[in-house]
């Protein structure tokens, strides 16, 4: 999708994938891929983000990143991770 606004112009990208292994269902995963790109008069900003689910029968893995970008060059960086108990209710 793409935006202007005035003189910015915002472009946004999104790719998701799922999966489920047939023969043991708990393991499944889900991998989201995003961009935003914000380019402005002198500098292009770009936000991307990575989220990643992985299931087995015990846990939820997840992990998440995001880095932000100005005309290329990586700012900022940062990865969250955790491993969270499936409650079976």
């Amino acid at each position: 999708m793409r935006a202007r606004i005035e003189d910015r112009t915002f472009v946004y990208l999104n790719v998701i994938r799922r999966w489920v292994d047939n023969r043991a269902p708990s393991r499944a995963g889900h991998l989201a891929r995003g961009l935003e790109r914000i380019l402005l008069p002198g500098r292009t900003l770009t936000i991307r983000a990575l989220v990643k689910v992985v299931s087995d029968a015990k846990y939820f893995h997840t992990t998440i990143t995001r880095g932000i970008y100005e005309d290329g060059k990586l700012v900022r960086s940062r990865t969250w991770k955790e491993a969270i108990p499936r409650d079976f209710q």
